[in-house]
């Protein structure tokens, strides 16, 4: 058996019309580590109330005429905070 973890939802999933759907007050740490994984910020990320993630996509072309090199990335941030409880308390999202 493959033992490679996978997460319900990839940031990469996650956009400004559906985070607040995914991501609510009273979801706890271990509703956000099944959606997520562990966060980054962090390696004892339990103890942490403030946990992210960072998402950062690109895409490399051409353009033909002239032939001009583009990239084109976009980068996804939220920023997830709990109380005493586990539970989120706020957060905040951020697509550039």
């Amino acid at each position: 058996m493959d033992k490679t973890k996978t997460y319900s939802t990839s940031l990469s999933d996650v956009n400004s019309d559906n985070v607040k759907t995914i991501f609510f007050v009273g979801k706890t740490k271990k509703d956000v580590l099944i959606k997520l994984g562990p966060p980054q910020n962090s390696l004892d990320f339990m103890k942490e109330n403030h946990w992210y993630y960072i998402n950062k996509e690109s895409i490399d072309g051409l353009v033909i005429f002239p032939p001009i090199p583009v990239s084109i990335s976009k980068i996804k941030k939220i920023d997830l905070y709990f109380d005493e409880k586990n539970e989120l308390k706020n957060f905040t999202f951020r697509e550039e």
